[in-house]
């Protein structure tokens, strides 16, 4: 495995300066990541996705578990230990505008992760080289982001992105705030360049039409936690977890004749400062059972990752009995 984790938790202090409290926002997750692969990570805002992505990369600390890449723990790494690290894993921010720098031009943003990586050759022939990779022509080079659409945007941070032949690529919401149109556009250079320099991605997202057009697996996560695990292909054609479900019942169809048959939770979510014991969905479960209100879930199923007692049948949205 390129990259994995093992009982990842990140907690954050809230509350009082005086009397903070502890919040759980990533509550013990395990993943695993292929040489070549795309995993997607797909939940509701606030389920803890975008907090995991930064985990991993090293911009914010676990609180406990282990993250290992390349079989290097980097939870245990020094700063300077970290930076050669870093160099393999990049970063594609969900803001395409608001992650670049005002005060800098789009070459000074292409070449900057050079500059801070001490690689100094020629760079002007490196940026109209990247600027190609993702399909900017080269007069681009002095323009700055206010003068960029957010397709444009999102390209230059892609070749940010990739400007130091990194092994694996961390996406956070990468057709946010982009024209449909565009968003197709985006998936195909992030498809394309996959392909071309044989790279692994890891795709946040609550767009399910992105993780079916692009994920080989996907996790759903909830309030912190992955409640399934398994390919995309699986979960799309057979979720078994009640959550997934009804995020899947509630993705939008083309055909304006399609008979949707969606499953309705209650809007409230859970306070992460207030977790509902057992298993932590069965406030919003349409099938809950006595015992979901007790015994947390665990992992019961033959090739994935499902959190339920009662996972769905194949082809049924009715829970086994």
């Amino acid at each position: 495995m390129l990259i994995s984790g093992s009982n990842v938790k990140v907690t954050f202090k809230v509350g009082s300066i005086f009397k903070p409290q502890p919040l759980l926002a990533v509550a013990g997750v395990n993943f695993d990541i292929a040489e070549k692969e795309t995993f997607a990570i797909v939940g509701e805002s606030g389920s803890g996705k975008t907090t995991l992505a930064r985990a991993i990369n090293g911009l914010l600390p676990i609180s406990s578990g282990k993250i290992l890449f390349d079989d290097a723990e980097l939870n245990t790494l020094s700063n300077k230990e970290m930076k050669a690290y870093r160099r393999q894993m990049a970063m594609i921010f969900q803001d395409p505008i608001g992650s670049l720098s005002p005060r800098m031009t789009v070459g000074n943003i292409i070449t900057e992760p050079f500059r801070i990586h001490g690689m100094a050759f020629n760079l002007d022939k490196e940026i109209r080289r990247l600027l190609s990779l993702v399909g900017l022509p080269s007069h681009f080079i002095d323009r700055y982001p206010h003068q960029l659409s957010g397709g444009q945007a999102r390209r230059v941070g892609v070749a940010r992105a990739i400007a130091l032949n990194p092994r694996l690529i961390i996406a956070d919401e990468p057709t946010a705030g982009l024209d449909v149109s565009v968003q197709g556009e985006v998936l195909n250079l992030l498809n394309d360049l996959k392909h071309e320099l044989g790279l692994s991605m890891l795709i946040i997202t609550h767009n399910l039409h992105v993780v079916r057009r692009i994920a080989d697996r996907m996790a759903v996560m909830y309030l912190g936690r992955f409640v399934e695990v398994n390919s995309t292909k699986t979960i799309f054609e057979a979720p078994a977890h009640p959550y997934t479900a009804a995020l899947l019942s509630a993705n939008p169809h083309p055909d304006p004749d399609y008979q949707h048959d969606r499953i309705a939770l209650p809007a409230d979510v859970p306070s992460l400062m207030a977790r509902p014991s057992g298993c932590e969905f069965h406030t919003r479960c349409p099938w809950v059972k006595d015992k979901c209100h007790t015994e947390p879930p665990y992992d019961i199923s033959a090739g994935g990752h499902i959190a339920c007692h009662f996972p769905l049948k194949p082809n049924s949205k009715l829970p086994s009995p």
